[in-house]
């Protein structure tokens, strides 16, 4: 998608299994900020992985759980209460077949 305004594109794809944001804002200069996601697919458990970062072992200290009837979305966040990923258990009922496409198999 193009910011018609300014001819610049808000978002591209990036390598397989993340996703390359970019946001600007105006007046002039443009300012981009890039924030990478990873998408990660573990076919034979049927779950998918989305991490906002980096995610050191041990980071996650809270989960919160989503129950949908077609599996789990599972929430982490640090010990100041940032989220740091989403875990979706049943991702082949749950995401679309793009998201799952375009992650990194595991």
């Amino acid at each position: 998608m193009i910011d018609q305004r300014a001819g610049v594109p808000l978002h591209r794809r990036a390598p397989a299994g993340q996703l390359l944001l970019e946001v600007g804002r105006r007046p002039p200069p443009w300012n981009v900020v890039e924030c990478l996601m990873e998408l990660t697919y573990d076919e034979e458990a049927n779950a998918a992985y989305l991490a906002l970062e980096d995610i050191a072992d041990e980071a996650a200290v809270e989960n919160v759980v989503v129950e949908r009837p077609a599996g789990d979305i599972v929430l982490d966040f640090d010990a100041d209460g940032r989220l740091l990923g989403v875990e979706v258990i049943g991702a082949i009922e749950l995401l679309r077949q793009t998201a799952l496409d375009a992650a990194e198999r595991l």
